[in-house]
């Protein structure tokens, strides 16, 4: 009898202090500051060839709630600078100690001395190189006009901008393809093949982590007096990081990012910049490939976050519907799709064409212009790269609709299907980013409401999305425009730069 009693209170204990930790997390997510950010002054709501108007100059006026416009918060009515000019500042001892390291390196050269006859002489005759050499720079000291800039990537010359990846992931890769290809006054540290010291530049640029994580930068060494600017995906922001008092700027790349690391700037105090770009995927539209509207792409990937189950129990109880072609990579998810509707050989569903390969960039590429409607309800994104591919195929998406991916995809432009979900653990990342919850039914009901269109409908929305991804697109280059104006020329101004920082 006693140990019963023991075991009904300890239960009872067990229930209050869960009950207990669930008030405490409802009080936090209530008491969050919430930032508004007024449609005039949120770049992504503007035409793409024209800057956000700048609150601080022109403060927005109120307009009607039917206008769907909010006031902007006046805690963002002005940008803190102080850390944005220290991350250009340029010490003349990281100069300094790069132009040593050079010459140590280059009087280390055997020299060959030319000889007609006798054998050959590999006396070193380099001459003596001062240790301590006199360094006439400036702090900040940068001329394009003088050739800085212009060496080979590999070298450990000043540039205006390095970029600096972590890790070979592909989506990462990606992105730092689409810098380079925007930054002409940029290279590229791959800190993940070898021991990096920082070459000097104006800015350094870190994708997706921070250079104090030593899990990503176990052997990097960075110039100890200068603010960094960091890109980190919504997915993956990391408290720890965005609170080191190094941030300079942060960069992001949708409206939820924006929104997320404002309201934390606000929460905690913070003095960095942010710099809002939107963002960009390679261009794999081909309009020679003769496209099927009547067929439905879903390229899994590696991702276990595609909702790919979801669809296939969809199509396993319609097969009425037009074919589906599944692609998956991840060798875990395949076996359960084989546990479940049998292998490739003895496969259950006749409108489902599955592949369990490795699909390489042609043949994906190939599959994204050839079939009309892509389905892309994943759970997550950091940004998004699959679905905007899509985008400009000009092709007809389905997706989540929970931020980012209602921020690439919209109603005028594709299908949404599913919602967050609804408590404060079901989220991705330190910023608590919502989960998409899409479920068999939610497939269902977006793909009926496809099948009620006609081709010429399909193909209108799919150019509609090829449209949205090219505005979106043309907006990101204005911004790196801005940047490599601002920052890489001989004389640093911030004013083209300046409309886009919050």
């Amino acid at each position: 009898m006693s140990s019963t009693s023991e075991g009904c209170l300890l239960r009872v204990c067990v229930f209050l202090l869960l009950l207990i930790v669930s008030l405490v997390q409802i009080s936090f997510f209530m008491l969050l500051p919430q930032i508004k950010i007024h449609e005039r002054s949120c770049a992504s709501d503007m035409g793409a060839l024209d800057p956000p108007v700048r609150h601080e100059r022109s403060p927005p006026k109120s307009v009607p709630v039917a206008a769907a416009h909010v006031e902007t918060s006046v805690k963002l009515q002005s940008t803190p600078m102080a850390l944005f000019y220290q991350s250009l500042f340029l010490s003349p001892d990281d100069i300094g100690f790069h132009a040593r390291e050079q010459q140590r390196l280059e009087a280390r050269k055997p020299t060959k001395s030319p000889r007609i006859r006798g054998p050959e002489d590999t006396t070193d005759d380099a001459k003596p190189v001062d240790p301590e050499p006199e360094l006439k720079v400036k702090s900040g000291f940068f001329l394009q006009s003088l050739g800085q800039g212009l060496e080979p990537w590999n070298s450990s010359a000043a540039y205006c901008i390095n970029l600096i990846t972590p890790s070979n992931s592909s989506d990462l890769l990606t992105d730092l393809d689409m810098y380079m290809s925007a930054l002409p006054s940029s290279r590229p540290i791959h800190s993940y093949t070898e021991t990096v010291v920082l070459p000097p530049s104006v800015i350094d640029v870190y994708l997706e982590r921070h250079p104090g994580n030593s899990e990503y930068f176990p052997d990097f060494h960075v110039p100890k007096q200068k603010a960094i600017w960091l890109m980190q995906n919504v997915d993956s922001f990391d408290r720890h990081e965005l609170k080191n008092p190094t941030v300079g700027v942060m960069i992001v790349k949708n409206r939820i990012g924006l929104q997320k690391v404002l309201e934390y700037r606000l929460r905690h105090r913070l003095q960095y910049a942010v710099l809002y770009t939107k963002h960009t995927s390679p261009d794999i539209y081909d309009p020679t490939v003769s496209r099927d509207w009547n067929a439905f792409l879903h390229i899994a990937g590696k991702s276990h976050q595609a909702n790919t189950m979801a669809i296939l129990a969809a199509w396993a109880k319609h097969s009425e519907w037009p074919s589906l072609h599944l692609y998956v990579t991840a060798k875990g998810l395949c076996l359960r799709i084989e546990d479940t509707y049998g292998t490739p050989a003895a496969w259950d569903l006749e409108n489902v064409v599955f592949k369990c390969e490795e699909v390489s960039d042609v043949r994906r590429r190939q599959l994204q212009n050839q079939f009309g409607v892509h389905l892309y309800p994943s759970e997550s994104e950091g940004f998004g790269h699959q679905i905007n591919e899509a985008r400009s195929s000009g092709a007809l998406i389905v997706t989540s609709n929970v931020a980012p991916m209602n921020e690439l995809i919209d109603e005028r432009i594709g299908v949404l299907i599913g919602k967050p979900h609804g408590w404060w653990w079901q989220t991705t990342g330190d910023l608590f980013l919502p989960l998409a919850r899409v479920e068999e039914d939610d497939v269902v009901d977006g793909v009926n409401r496809i099948l009620t269109w006609n081709d010429h409908t399909r193909q209108r929305i799919g150019r509609r999305a090829r449209a949205r991804y090219l505005e979106d697109r043309t907006y990101f280059l204005n911004v790196m425009a801005a940047l490599e104006e601002s920052l890489c020329h001989d004389e640093i101004r911030i004013d083209k730069l300046e409309p886009y920082l919050y």
